[in-house]
């Protein structure tokens, strides 16, 4: 919350708010859901059981998975030199989750970072396919005043509710 009334206040004496067309919100919610609530969901499930340096690690490779699917939905080169640093690197990553044993064994945690990863990664490749004159900052304000529309109902109906300081000092770090 505290995000997006920044945003607005900062936007619109900076910047003004663009007209967007329906199109573009349409873009724009696609972009808040797989972006926005995706990649957090499964980010905040995954880190419940996964070792964070292994989900480090994983998150890591998006900029691999980005560059294939630029390669496959932008007609951008995966040359030979970026192929050799993925292979490296997801070399290292494996060496590292199999903790230098031959036997893959993912924990249910280390698939929700998965999932984070493909999200981000497939974010990337929507923003860059669609930029359509949209600001960037305009874009990530709409994305984050979404994700927050998407996020009260579950906020409200989870088993363990989230609930506000009562001090105002602790929103300083906000």
């Amino acid at each position: 919350m505290f995000i997006v009334l920044f945003l607005i206040i900062f936007v619109s004496s900076r910047h003004g708010l663009q007209k967007i067309s329906p199109r573009d919100w349409a873009w724009i919610l696609l972009l808040g859901v797989v972006g926005v609530f995706i990649n957090q969901w499964t980010f905040f499930e995954g880190l419940v059981t996964a070792d964070s340096t292994t989900s480090a690690l994983i998150l890591a490779t998006a900029p691999i998975l980005t560059g294939v699917l630029a390669a496959i939905f932008l007609n951008e080169k995966f040359t030979p030199r970026m192929l050799f640093g993925s292979a490296i690197a997801i070399t290292g990553i494996y060496f590292v989750v199999t903790k230098g044993g031959a036997a893959l064994h993912f924990e249910p945690g280390l698939l929700w970072i998965v999932g984070t990863m493909v999200s981000f990664a497939i974010l990337i490749i929507i923003t860059r396919f669609y930029h359509n004159g949209i600001a960037l900052l305009s874009q990530r304000f709409i994305q984050c005043h979404r994700f927050l529309l998407y996020s009260l109902p579950a906020i409200f109906i989870m088993d363990d509710p989230v609930t506000l300081g009562r001090r105002l000092a602790s929103y300083g770090v906000f």
